[in-house]
């Protein structure tokens, strides 16, 4: 009789093993990282190449950068406009500063460095607009213009659509 209880019991050990093996989530072997943004795009400006996000509508472009913690250097956010105007843009919600570059077109028409995310000393978000009609904005982490050379009749390869 022992044998038939150590041959259940070895039995029920296996089965109940057996079990919580498949209960246990496996990881997939087959990983692949996630797609990539497919608003996102290498342009050059002045040479200089910046992956940018495009902002594809005006839920998007209302919410811009707003509420993330950065922006990995090299990379920035583009506003594309159907016609030329003197867009105003603010930093509610942001948690870095950035540099603003504005264009005509295909190219640098004015550069607003160094814009400040609100804080406790300045609580109102900055609101900036350029000095005359522009059909789009690139928004960079602060510094990256000057640290990239950029300047005012720069032209921007890449920025379309």
């Amino acid at each position: 009789m022992p044998k038939i209880y150590l041959t259940i019991v070895f039995s029920l050990a296996l089965i109940l093993s057996g079990c919580s093996l498949l209960s246990t989530p496996q990881a997939p072997s087959n990983l692949t990282p996630e797609p990539s943004n497919p608003y996102s795009k290498e342009i050059s400006i002045g040479g200089v190449v910046l992956t940018v996000e495009t902002a594809q509508n005006d839920a998007e472009r209302a919410q811009g950068l707003s509420g993330r913690q950065s922006l990995p250097e090299g990379s920035g956010m583009v506003f594309l406009f159907d016609k030329p105007d003197r867009y105003s843009f603010w930093m509610k919600d942001m948690n870095f500063a950035l540099d603003f570059i504005w264009l005509s077109k295909d190219q640098v028409v004015e550069i607003t460095p160094q814009v400040p995310a609100p804080s406790a000393q300045v609580p109102i978000p900055a609101t900036i607009r350029p000095s005359q009609p522009v059909t789009a904005v690139i928004e960079v982490p602060a510094g990256w213009a000057i640290k990239s050379n950029i300047k005012v009749g720069d032209k921007v390869l890449g920025l379309t659509r």
